[in-house]
C-alpha cells in the first residue's frame, strides 16, 4: 500500500458520464451530478462511467455504474446501487471490481478515488459500500488481490470460518481473538497479517457509513486533505 494517496488522477476535469437509463438520476429525489455519479464510480480522470439499467436478476438494484478505459483498467468495473433493506431505509454502494493495469496500480490513485466515493455516499446518505473482494491465498487468481488490499482501507467482515479452521484456535487465542472477530482486526497486527496472507479467502466485505466506522472516518479524513487546485 502506497503511503499516500495520489490526486493527479482523480482531478474530475476530464469525465464522461453517460445515462443510459432514459429517466433522470436521483436519490430519494435529490438529482445526482455527473461529478456524484463519476466520484460513486471511482472512476479515474478519463473513465467513461455509463449509468445502464441492471440485469433483471438484481431486482433490488437501482442502477450500474459502469467505468472504462483500456489505458487505466485492465477490464471494466461496475458499481451497483442498491436498497440494504426490504422497507428501502438503507442505500449502499456494491463495488464489482476495480482492476487498475500496472502502469497505475500501487501508486496511490484507488486511494484517492475511494476517499472521495467514500465522501460522495456519505454526504449523499449511504449506510455502506460492499465490494466482494477476490483471490485467495492459494494463488488460483494470482492477479486478484482484493482478500489482501480491501481490508487494508477498512472493508470488512468476521474472519470466515474455514480461515479461523487453519490458523487454529490456540493463534487467535494468542492474538487476542475468537469466532467473532474480524478481518480488520485479525490485519491489525503482524503476526495476524501474515496469518491472513497465508490463509486468506475470496469473500464480501462492508465499509460501514452509519454509524460510520473508524476506517470509513479515516477515509473521509483523507478525502478532506485533497490538493483544492486539482479536485472539483
Amino acid at each position: 500500500m502506497p503511503k499516500e494517496p495520489r490526486w493527479d488522477r482523480v482531478t474530475g476535469n476530464v469525465i464522461t458520464v453517460r445515462n443510459l437509463t432514459g429517466v433522470p438520476l436521483e436519490l430519494r429525489g435529490v438529482s445526482l451530478s455527473d461529478l456524484d455519479v463519476w466520484r460513486l464510480s471511482s472512476a479515474l480522470d478519463g473513465s467513461i462511467v455509463e449509468v445502464i439499467k441492471p440485469p433483471s436478476a438484481y431486482e433490488r438494484a437501482i442502477y450500474f455504474l459502469d467505468g472504462d478505459n483500456p489505458s487505466r483498467y485492465s477490464s471494466a468495473s461496475s458499481r451497483r446501487i442498491e436498497w440494504a433493506s426490504e422497507d428501502k431505509a438503507d442505500l449502499i454502494v456494491v463495488n464489482r471490481g476495480y482492476y487498475l493495469n500496472d502502469t497505475v496500480r500501487g501508486q496511490g490513485h484507488a486511494w484517492a478515488a475511494l476517499a472521495l466515493q467514500v465522501s460522495t455516499a456519505h454526504r449523499l446518505g449511504f449506510s455502506a459500500i460492499e465490494t466482494h473482494a477476490q483471490g485467495n491465498a492459494k494463488g488460483s487468481l494470482t492477479s486478484h488481490t482484493g482478500y489482501l488490499q480491501w481490508p487494508k482501507f477498512g472493508f470488512d467482515a468476521t474472519i470466515p470460518s474455514e480461515v479461523q479452521a487453519q490458523i487454529g484456535t490456540t493463534a487467535l487465542d494468542t492474538l487476542g481473538l475468537g469466532e467473532r472477530s474480524t478481518i480488520v482486526e485479525l490485519i491489525a497486527t503482524p503476526k495476524g497479517l501474515a496469518l491472513w496472507q497465508r490463509f486468506g479467502v475470496a469473500c464480501t466485505l462492508t465499509l460501514r457509513l452509519k454509524p460510520l466506522s473508524s476506517s470509513a472516518a479515516s477515509l473521509l479524513k483523507v478525502a478532506d486533505r485533497r490538493p483544492q487546485h486539482l479536485i472539483r
